[in-house]
């Protein structure tokens, strides 16, 4: 039986969120030990301008993630935005860090700033549609009243955690599903 491989789509960028490539060093070894084969891409991304983000946002659809290196990819996790426009039959989401557009005071991008309220809306509308393709999304718990929005997606399931050492769960979904 062959080990379930998991591709880790993370940001280029590192969020300002304290503790977060700590985490993610967490989840490879979790993962590790469970015998997860684990790989780690960086989704490079242009956001200079609005015309950059919104189209790297449709150029990401593009990408197959069917496959690395002649294997084939069970499940992909991403870690957040832009991370999630990648599309995978199998793809779940850890939301560590939330868009501007989800009502966090913190920017992530800078280019956030160069937004009007109807290019936020198209963002929003975009993140939740590409959200709602999602298997599961894996919340941190002091994130949850930000994120009104995701808890309207009924189609996909949100489950709420502690922290990265708190993904038993997930680990169970994968070996059964």
């Amino acid at each position: 039986m062959r080990n379930i491989k998991v591709v880790i789509l993370q940001p280029q960028f590192i969020p300002p969120v304290e503790g977060f490539k700590i985490e993610i060093e967490k989840l490879s070894e979790i993962f590790k030990k469970e015998n997860f084969e684990v790989e780690y891409i960086k989704i490079p991304f242009l956001h200079s301008s609005k015309d950059d983000l919104l189209w790297n946002l449709v150029r990401m659809k593009l990408i197959s993630l069917k496959e690395s290196m002649g294997n084939v990819i069970d499940y992909v996790l991403s870690l957040g935005f832009p991370c999630y426009y990648l599309e995978h039959p199998k793809h779940l989401v850890l939301l560590r860090y939330v868009p501007k557009w989800l009502g966090k005071t913190e920017e992530i991008l800078p280019i956030y700033s160069k937004l009007d309220e109807r290019d936020l809306n198209e963002l929003k509308k975009r993140d939740l549609e590409q959200l709602s393709r999602c298997l599961k999304i894996y919340i941190y718990k002091d994130w949850q009243y930000y994120i009104k929005e995701l808890f309207e997606l009924s189609n996909v399931e949100k489950i709420i955690c502690n922290e990265v050492n708190n993904f038993k769960e997930m680990i169970k979904f994968m070996r059964e599903n």
